[in-house]
């Protein structure tokens, strides 16, 4: 059983290297997607509301790396 999860690890790593921000990044998918069904706004907010919070993401994560080494 350890093998197996081992080897589901290491492909898993293959596509992410940082949990946090892939984890992070799907979560503000979903919302955005659950905000932007139920808002009757102009398109082009929700897109800079979302570019934002991305940004914000990455920013996030890059500090995280800097701070840990």
């Amino acid at each position: 059983m350890n093998a197996i999860r081992g080897m589901f690890q290491e492909l898993i790593g293959l596509f992410v290297d940082d949990v946090w921000y892939a984890a992070t990044i799907a979560i503000w998918l979903i919302i955005s997607a659950v905000l932007s069904a139920f808002s009757f706004g102009d398109p082009h907010y929700r897109a800079i509301i979302f570019s934002v919070g991305l940004l914000v993401i990455l920013a996030t994560s890059v500090a995280r790396s800097a701070s840990s080494r």
